[in-house]
């Protein structure tokens, strides 16, 4: 019996266990701090756990919690099955919060929000009440138990092989798709949570959310009803997603009551019911699109009432930066001659942003240092810039430092190292810098010294207080800011000398971005007095207001140079610009009048018992509640299923995937199983320890195939006889992974394999005959791998990408058994595997290197290096195979095969259409994209290059992209590969032939 009728390749189990698990297991694990002691605090109806530093953010939260579980659950009539567990975080300048509903589990950022599109309001109140009605509305959704968050359908086929000695082709075919247990659009699960309840006043329509409504309504850019059920967006779209369901949500509450919510979710629980057009049609008796297209009637109506003097008096100043959605904090140099800003013409992200200036006379401009986003200062010499930058320290923490970059000598020098500081600026004399520090949630102004060493502490806040945007008088004596109150935010200035702090706008809307002119006469600010974000100027004492501007969308971040002359970020509905006004005048009032307009969806603030509310209004969070704190114990999460079916070679299969995790996910198990009629088996389990930070891990692997194949007993006899096979492939890793930095990760491991095969007893020739077991490998190998990913994130960055590169790089020494054949010199005669021992030395490299084209960025070049080699000869089964997928897609996988390896892989994509959201039962399109690619290489043992043997292929490929069921990512992929060359191996012909290749999935697999 040949050994090589045994081959069960590795690369096909790891296919069915990688390629098709849902991606929300396959994300990148968060370092978890392991130098941080944590703590719990447990209330009636919730286990609120934090680490020290953030004791103050954690009792708030726990109160909070307890206010407002009573009024969000009534509203739904729905209470989670055990305690919500919160996570309070505060190792990274980030500010945020995360609901996992299937989990039990909230987590919260410390740190004050700042995003540029987003008001100012309580922000602990407001971020914990948003993601606790997630939490209650969702579950409200849900269909079933949250032990079951979704089911998958699944399908894997492979080439047809022409040799004998491999049981299966490489996979050409692989879907999975789920069938999720929660189905809500996203403007309706957004809406929800900043909806709230009516009364409770920790969220409201602010100033920003109607600019973003404002200037889509009057540009005829609002999303469609489709476009707002998913994201996938820009940051601008993604946001106007987030607020249009916030509007539509108050459209629907005002028209069909506070319980149309609860209604609509309970809609959304039936089983078959998997869009919201149907919850809609039941709860409110109109179609969806109606709903949609009155309410958007009634947007347009209302904003062109308002906007009619408005329109006829605009002064919007002149845009300077025409591209980019967020060029944001302009500062002129102390000469009038330069902008200094932060910037990107092409980023889809805003916080994707580069330091640039721009020459005033030339119009040129430059980039000074990427990854800057925040406040800008110039020194008084003008020859330096200081910013705030995020940076890596200690523990893997990610801080805002600040740093100055010398013009002349192009040398950034770090000021600070994990102070967390940002919106600096220089003194006068340019011996002092100001700026906002960050602890437990507060925030305070600090002084430093030119290097940034600090001096003294300017406020010493401890009770949750926000604070942005501190800038020095010209003479150096007094400091302007401002400081959040529970909506919007104050503006305030302090005399450096005596610490005395007064009010200059207070209880009046929203002021902020201060900053006094070079002559020390005004003070420009802005404001949304009308309801519209403008820049303003009083005197430094808040006496003689004047409106400057007076434009659409809205007017932030003022800068005034020695001659009057005013920049400032204008934003339109296509974002953030940079604009000019060269001689800024005082503005009539009755022009800038946005006038009153009956709003079809007003603040439902007394429309619920106030009996309800009153532990929630009465609230005063700068005393904290007496409460327990614990050292934290481990607390598991509840084992979570994904029921599984899947057509493999079409047998059907039926299993499952699970998973669960620890509270503070140290610990983790995921897992999977699915079994045919045949008893053909797929299992694996996936252990992770992250408690000291980097992840340790043990993963195991289990894989069975009962066929049936032909064998020759006898040699030289003329009748093969068919016969079972059994196989069994197991396999055992266990290593060490760790993010070195942000973008680069290494693993290091060890893994043990055992491939074994018995054939069943059969009869021939009147005779039974029975097999041993062989186990034919018998494989140790000490890996090490790294990676690098450096792609430019962006919203075509999954089906096009378009910058940056990725890498992996493996190298393994292995010491391998193979079987040779079966020996009978022993002590009882019985049979014996005889190995031959391979001990080498696989290097392998797959380097993707993505291009933007001159003409357009949304067209791409992909070029792709994929080389190996080992070190020794070795037998065929350790080779490297160069067709299929993964290679040269015109031949089959297993058709070219050496120990080494070079392919070079070449593909041009381009837009068929890069963003149309239109839905179509459960699917909703986003991206088409086409391509055509070519590829070149070989796997061949000379030691010598033969580049006459190499071969090649061309094709073409399309990419869709989209969204099932409002919530998960879907991409399909459908490429031709036609092979220019036909060659002979084995007595086999290959080439000269077209191979084809299916992929469903949630992103694509290159």
């Amino acid at each position: 019996m040949k050994k090589s009728q045994f081959l069960v390749y590795h690369i096909l189990f790891v296919l069915m266990f990688c390629s098709i698990i849902p991606n929300v297991f396959t994300q990148i694990q968060e370092y978890t701090h392991p130098e941080l002691e944590w703590y719990t605090i447990e209330t009636g109806h919730f286990e609120v756990h934090f680490h020290k530093g953030a004791e103050r953010t954690a009792k708030v939260v726990a109160r909070i919690g307890e206010d407002i579980y009573k009024p969000i659950t009534d509203l739904y009539d729905y209470r989670p099955d055990g305690k919500i567990h919160f996570i309070i975080k505060d190792f990274d300048d980030n500010s945020n919060g995360a609901a996992y509903y299937y989990d039990n589990k909230v987590e919260i950022w410390a740190p004050q929000m700042t995003f540029i599109l987003r008001g100012t309001h309580n922000w602990l109140r407001n971020v914990v009440t948003h993601e606790f009605s997630h939490m209650i509305s969702l579950g409200a959704s849900r269909k079933i138990t949250r032990k079951i968050p979704s089911f998958y359908l699944q399908l894997i086929n492979y080439e047809k092989e022409k040799r004998p000695d491999v049981l299966y082709g490489y996979p050409n075919q692989i879907v999975s798709y789920p069938l999720p247990m929660t189905v809500i659009p996203m403007w309706l699960a957004e809406g929800m949570a900043q909806y709230q309840i009516s009364g409770l006043d920790y969220d409201r329509w602010d100033t920003h959310r109607d600019m973003l409504i404002r200037t889509a309504v009057v540009n005829n850019k609002m999303h469609s009803f489709d476009e707002m059920g998913v994201f996938g967006k820009n940051s601008l779209g993604n946001e106007r997603t987030y607020n249009a369901g916030y509007a539509l949500t108050r459209y629907i509450t005002y028209n069909w009551g506070e319980g149309s919510l609860a209604k609509i979710a309970r809609e959304l629980k039936k089983p078959f019911q998997v869009s919201v057009n149907g919850a809609i049609k039941n709860v409110t008796g109109q179609d969806a699109k109606d709903l949609y297209d009155n309410w958007r009637n009634n947007l347009k109506e209302y904003y062109d009432t308002r906007l009619v003097t408005i329109n006829a008096h605009s002064v919007e100043g002149r845009i300077i930066t025409q591209k980019g959605l967020g060029n944001i904090s302009p500062e002129w140099s102390p000469d009038g001659s330069k902008i200094a800003y932060c910037g990107s013409e092409t980023a889809d992200y805003l916080t994707l942003t580069s330091l640039k200036v721009i020459d005033m006379k030339t119009g040129r401009e430059k980039t000074i240092k990427g990854g800057v986003n925040g406040k800008v200062a110039w020194s008084p010499d003008g020859k330096k810039l200081l910013y705030p930058r995020m940076r890596r320290v200690q523990h893997h923490s990610h801080y805002f430092d600040l740093h100055v970059c010398d013009l002349d000598l192009k040398k950034e020098q770090r000021l600070t190292n994990g102070k967390r500081t940002v919106d600096p600026a220089w003194s006068p004399d340019g011996k002092f810098i100001v700026c906002v520090i960050q602890h437990d949630g507060t925030d305070n102004l600090i002084l430093l010294d030119d290097q940034g060493k600090q001096v003294r502490e300017l406020t010493r806040f401890r009770q949750g207080e926000g604070l942005y945007s501190p800038n020095f008088s010209p003479d150096g004596k007094s400091v302007v800011f401002t400081q959040a109150r529970n909506h919007g935010r104050d503006l305030r200035v302090m005399d450096l000398k005596t610490g005395q702090v007064n009010s200059l706008v207070s209880d009046t809307g929203d002021a902020r971005d201060a900053v006094y002119s070079p002559d020390g006469q005004f003070i420009y600010f802005s404001w949304d007095k009308t309801g519209i974000f403008n820049i303003y100027r009083m005197k430094p004492d808040g006496s003689e207001v004047e409106q400057i501007t007076n434009v659409i969308g809205g007017a932030f971040m003022p800068s005034v140079d020695a001659n009057g002359k005013l920049c400032f970020s204008n934003f339109n509905y296509d974002g953030y610009k940079i604009a000019v006004i060269d001689g800024p005048q005082k503005l009539n009032p009755e022009n800038t009048v946005y006038l009153a307009a009956e709003d079809k969806a007003p603040e439902l603030q007394n429309n619920i018992n106030p009996d309800k509310l009153k532990n929630a209004r009465a609230y005063d969070d700068r005393n904290l509640p007496d409460v327990d704190v614990d050292s934290y114990s481990m607390n598991y999460g509840q084992m979570a299923f994904l029921p599984r079916i899947m057509l493999d070679s079409n047998k059907v299969k039926l299993g499952t995937y699970f998973y669960a995790s620890d509270i503070l996910d140290r610990y983790s198990v995921l897992g999977g199983a699915a079994m045919n009629a045949r008893t053909d088996l797929d299992a694996f389990a996936i252990f992770e320890f992250r408690k000291f930070g980097p992840t340790l891990f043990l993963e195991l692997y289990g894989f069975t195939r009962n066929v049936t194949r032909n064998i020759e007993v006898i040699e030289d006899y003329p009748k093969k006889v068919p016969v079972d096979i059994h196989f069994n492939i197991l396999e055992a890793d266990i290593g060490y992974q760790n993010n070195i930095t942000d973008n680069i990760q290494v693993r290091l491991s060890y893994s043990h394999q055992r491939y074994t095969s018995k054939i069943k007893d059969f009869t021939f020739q009147g005779l039974k005959w029975v097999s041993p077991n062989n186990t034919y490998f018998i494989g140790n190998a000490f890996m090490a791998q790294w990676n690098v990913d450096q792609v430019a994130p962006g919203v075509n960055s999954n089906i096009n990408p378009n910058l940056g590169r990725r890498v992996e790089l493996r190298y393994s020494y292995e010491l391998n058994k193979f079987f040779e054949d079966f020996a009978t010199d022993n002590d009882y005669g019985t049979p014996q595997e005889v190995y031959s021992l391979y001990k080498y030395h696989r290097v392998e490299m797959d380097w993707r290197e993505y291009l933007p084209m001159p003409w357009s960025r949304k067209h791409a070049l992909a070029l792709n290096f994929h080389g190996g080699f080992i070190d020794r000869p070795v037998d065929s089964f350790f080779n490297f195979f160069a067709g299929g997928l993964p290679g040269l897609r015109g031949y089959p996988f297993y058709s070219i095969e050496g120990r080494k390896l070079l392919i070079g892989r070449f593909a041009y994509r381009f837009p068929v259409f890069s963003h149309i959201q239109k839905r179509f039962l459960n699917f909703t399109t986003d991206k088409f994209y086409a391509g055509a690619f070519f590829d070149y290489g070989n796997a061949f043992d000379e030691d010598r290059i033969n580049f006459s043997e190499f071969k090649k292929n061309v094709g073409f490929d399309l990419r869709f992209t989209g969204f099932s069921f409002y919530g998960f990512p879907t991409a399909l992929s459908i490429s031709s590969a036609y092979s220019l060359d036909r060659f002979e191996k084995e007595g086999f012909t290959y080439g000269r032939e077209w191979r084809y290749y299916i992929s469903l999935l949630f992103e694509f697999m290159d």
